[in-house]
C-alpha cells in the first residue's frame, strides 16, 4: 500500500468533493494546517505530526493506525473535531478538543490533554505522563495511569446535537449519568 502526505500545507476541505479528502492508503500531515468543515477518511494508517493544526468542525476517520504527535486538533469544544481510528491510537505531546472513539488494540495519550469525550473500545487504555482529560470517558477497559501527573476530570464536553457521529442517542448502560 503506498501513502500520501502533506507537508508544510494548508488544505481547505472545502475544495475537495462533498468536502472529504479522501485517501486509499496511508496519510501523512506533517507541519501543516487543515481548514473544515469536513472529512478526513483514511484506508490505511494517519500519522499526523510536526505543529500540525486541525482546525475544527472536521472528523477524522481511519480504518488502520493513528498517531498524532506535537500536534493541535480542534481549536474549541465550541469547534471541536471527531476522530474514529480502528487500530492502534497514539496521541503524543498534543491537545485535542473533540471526541475520539477508539476500536483498535489499544489507545493512549502520552503527554496530550484532551478536552471533550473519549469512547474507548480497546482492551489497552493508557495516560502516560502529563496527560489529562476533561470531560467525559467511557471505556471497555479500565484505565493504566502510568504516570503521576495523569488525571481524568469531569468538565464540559462538545455538542454534537443534530450532527451524525456514528453513535445512537443513547445513554450507555454503566455509564456515568450527569444529573
Amino acid at each position: 500500500m503506498g501513502s500520501t502526505a502533506f507537508t508544510n500545507t494548508t488544505i481547505n476541505l472545502s475544495s475537495y468533493a462533498n468536502s472529504q479528502l479522501l485517501a486509499n492508503n496511508n496519510l501523512t500531515l506533517s507541519g501543516s494546517t487543515v481548514n473544515g468543515p469536513g472529512y478526513i477518511v483514511v484506508n490505511g494508517n494517519l500519522n499526523i505530526s510536526s505543529n500540525t493544526t486541525i482546525n475544527g468542525n472536521i472528523f477524522l476517520i481511519c480504518s488502520g493506525n493513528i498517531t498524532i504527535s506535537n500536534c493541535q486538533i480542534g481549536t474549541g469544544l465550541g469547534a471541536a473535531v471527531v476522530i474514529y481510528s480502528k487500530g492502534v491510537a497514539d496521541y503524543n505531546n498534543s491537545t485535542v478538543y473533540g471526541l475520539i472513539i477508539s476500536k483498535g488494540n489499544s489507545l493512549e495519550l502520552d503527554g496530550s490533554t484532551v478536552y471533550g469525550a473519549i469512547l474507548n473500545y480497546s482492551s489497552s487504555f493508557s495516560l502516560v505522563g502529563d496527560s489529562d482529560i476533561t470531560g467525559s470517558v467511557i471505556s471497555n477497559s479500565s484505565v493504566d495511569f502510568q504516570g503521576n501527573d495523569a488525571s481524568i476530570t469531569r468538565g464540559n464536553i462538545p455538542t454534537f446535537l443534530g450532527l451524525n457521529i456514528g453513535l445512537d442517542p443513547i445513554v450507555v448502560p454503566g455509564s456515568y449519568l450527569e444529573y
